[in-house]
Protein backbone atom coordinates (compact mmCIF):
# COMPACT_ATOMS: atom_id res chain seq x y z
CA UNK A 1 0.00 0.00 0.00
CA UNK A 2 1.41 3.36 -1.05
CA UNK A 3 1.55 6.13 1.54
CA UNK A 4 0.20 9.58 0.74
CA UNK A 5 3.02 12.18 0.86
CA UNK A 6 2.82 14.80 3.57
CA UNK A 7 1.19 18.14 2.83
CA UNK A 8 4.53 19.95 2.72
CA UNK A 9 6.02 17.59 0.15
CA UNK A 10 3.17 17.35 -2.36
CA UNK A 11 3.88 18.87 -5.76
CA UNK A 12 1.86 21.95 -6.55
CA UNK A 13 2.28 23.64 -3.20
CA UNK A 14 4.31 26.49 -4.65
CA UNK A 15 1.53 28.86 -3.54
CA UNK A 16 2.19 28.04 0.10
CA UNK A 17 5.87 28.83 -0.09
CA UNK A 18 5.33 31.88 -2.31
CA UNK A 19 2.87 33.35 0.17
CA UNK A 20 5.06 32.65 3.18
CA UNK A 21 8.07 34.14 1.42
CA UNK A 22 6.16 37.20 0.21
CA UNK A 23 4.77 37.84 3.70
CA UNK A 24 8.19 37.51 5.32
CA UNK A 25 9.73 39.74 2.65
CA UNK A 26 7.02 42.39 3.11
CA UNK A 27 7.44 42.25 6.88
CA UNK A 28 11.20 42.74 6.51
CA UNK A 29 10.67 45.70 4.18
CA UNK A 30 8.18 47.29 6.59
CA UNK A 31 10.70 47.04 9.44
CA UNK A 32 13.33 48.58 7.18
CA UNK A 33 10.97 51.36 6.11
CA UNK A 34 10.15 52.29 9.69
CA UNK A 35 13.41 51.85 11.56
CA UNK A 36 16.23 51.92 8.98
CA UNK A 37 14.88 54.21 6.27
CA UNK A 38 17.86 55.47 4.23
CA UNK A 39 15.75 58.22 2.65
CA UNK A 40 14.73 60.04 5.84
CA UNK A 41 16.42 61.32 8.98
CA UNK A 42 13.12 62.24 10.65
CA UNK A 43 12.09 59.93 13.51
CA UNK A 44 8.79 58.10 12.99
CA UNK A 45 5.62 59.66 14.40
CA UNK A 46 2.71 57.91 16.11
CA UNK A 47 0.73 57.57 12.86
CA UNK A 48 3.71 55.91 11.22
CA UNK A 49 3.83 53.31 13.98
CA UNK A 50 0.10 52.68 13.55
CA UNK A 51 0.52 52.19 9.80
CA UNK A 52 3.47 49.88 10.45
CA UNK A 53 1.33 47.85 12.84
CA UNK A 54 -1.53 47.44 10.39
CA UNK A 55 0.73 46.54 7.48
CA UNK A 56 2.65 44.08 9.65
CA UNK A 57 -0.61 42.43 10.67
CA UNK A 58 -1.51 41.97 7.01
CA UNK A 59 1.92 40.43 6.32
CA UNK A 60 1.48 38.07 9.29
CA UNK A 61 -2.03 37.24 8.05
CA UNK A 62 -0.56 36.39 4.64
CA UNK A 63 2.04 34.10 6.22
CA UNK A 64 -0.61 32.35 8.33
CA UNK A 65 -3.05 32.01 5.43
CA UNK A 66 -0.37 30.62 3.15
CA UNK A 67 0.82 28.09 5.65
CA UNK A 68 -2.72 26.92 6.40
CA UNK A 69 -3.77 26.95 2.72
CA UNK A 70 -6.52 29.59 3.14
CA UNK A 71 -6.71 31.51 -0.16
CA UNK A 72 -9.64 33.70 0.94
CA UNK A 73 -7.56 35.13 3.77
CA UNK A 74 -4.68 35.73 1.37
CA UNK A 75 -6.99 37.76 -0.86
CA UNK A 76 -8.11 39.70 2.22
CA UNK A 77 -4.45 40.38 3.09
CA UNK A 78 -3.86 41.52 -0.50
CA UNK A 79 -6.81 43.93 -0.45
CA UNK A 80 -5.96 45.26 3.00
CA UNK A 81 -2.27 45.76 2.29
CA UNK A 82 -2.15 46.66 -1.40
CA UNK A 83 -4.94 49.22 -1.67
CA UNK A 84 -3.92 51.62 1.10
CA UNK A 85 -0.13 51.43 0.85
CA UNK A 86 1.21 48.83 -1.57
CA UNK A 87 -0.16 50.60 -4.64
CA UNK A 88 1.36 53.91 -3.58
CA UNK A 89 4.73 52.32 -2.87
CA UNK A 90 4.62 50.35 -6.12
CA UNK A 91 4.92 53.54 -8.17
CA UNK A 92 7.77 55.04 -6.13
CA UNK A 93 11.34 55.05 -7.34
CA UNK A 94 12.87 53.28 -4.35
CA UNK A 95 13.44 49.74 -3.28
CA UNK A 96 10.34 50.10 -1.12
CA UNK A 97 8.31 49.57 -4.29
CA UNK A 98 9.04 45.90 -3.64
CA UNK A 99 6.42 46.09 -0.86
CA UNK A 100 3.80 46.49 -3.60
CA UNK A 101 5.32 43.57 -5.50
CA UNK A 102 5.20 41.40 -2.36
CA UNK A 103 1.55 42.36 -1.91
CA UNK A 104 0.78 41.28 -5.48
CA UNK A 105 2.51 37.99 -4.72
CA UNK A 106 -0.13 37.42 -2.00
CA UNK A 107 -2.73 37.32 -4.76
CA UNK A 108 -0.61 35.02 -6.95
CA UNK A 109 -0.11 32.69 -3.98
CA UNK A 110 -3.86 32.68 -3.33
CA UNK A 111 -4.46 31.60 -6.94
CA UNK A 112 -1.90 28.80 -6.59
CA UNK A 113 -3.35 27.59 -3.30
CA UNK A 114 -6.92 27.66 -4.58
CA UNK A 115 -5.96 25.62 -7.66
CA UNK A 116 -4.13 23.18 -5.38
CA UNK A 117 -7.16 22.92 -3.09
CA UNK A 118 -9.46 22.24 -6.04
CA UNK A 119 -7.16 19.57 -7.44
CA UNK A 120 -6.80 17.66 -4.16
CA UNK A 121 -10.37 18.08 -2.88
CA UNK A 122 -11.70 15.47 -5.31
Amino acid sequence: MRKEPSATLRPGLWGRWLGVGAGAFALTLHVTLLFFNPYSDVPPELGTYALFGFMSLFAILAIWASWNLKPIWLVAAFIGAFLPMGLILLVTVSFFSLIGVANILYLVAALGISSYNRAFSR
